[in-house]
């Protein structure tokens, strides 16, 4: 018996592609899945943005720092011809490297 989320989302896969590769899906059995993911494992909340169509205020928003220092991520981003990875974006010139890498996770390349 799966004992951690990771062992009964793992479980419930196999149980939902086994049903399906052998034609016989239990849609009873694949409901209380459903309802067991939906429950423990709901959508994401963290907002994330395009950096390289990001307009100033959405950066200003998403690092809490003006809106001339929003724009001058998109000056420099359009000037370089995008950012590539999170480490062209730390060349900003004056950018809190240490904000940039808090909202890591909220970048998308």
């Amino acid at each position: 018996m799966p004992r951690s989320s990771s062992e009964i989302v793992s479980a419930a896969v196999l149980v939902i592609g086994d049903e399906i590769l052998s034609g016989r899906t239990k849609d009873k059995n694949i409901g209380y899945i459903a309802d067991y993911l939906t429950a423990n494992f709901p959508p994401s909340t963290v907002q994330k943005i395009f950096v390289n169509m990001a307009t100033a205020k959405q950066f200003a928003a998403m690092f809490e720092i003006s809106e001339a220092d929003g724009k001058a991520i998109v000056d420099y981003r359009d000037k370089q011809k995008g950012f590539k990875s999170l480490d062209d974006m730390k060349k900003v010139p004056n950018i809190d490297t240490k904000k940039v890498d808090a909202k890591k996770d909220h970048l998308i390349f």
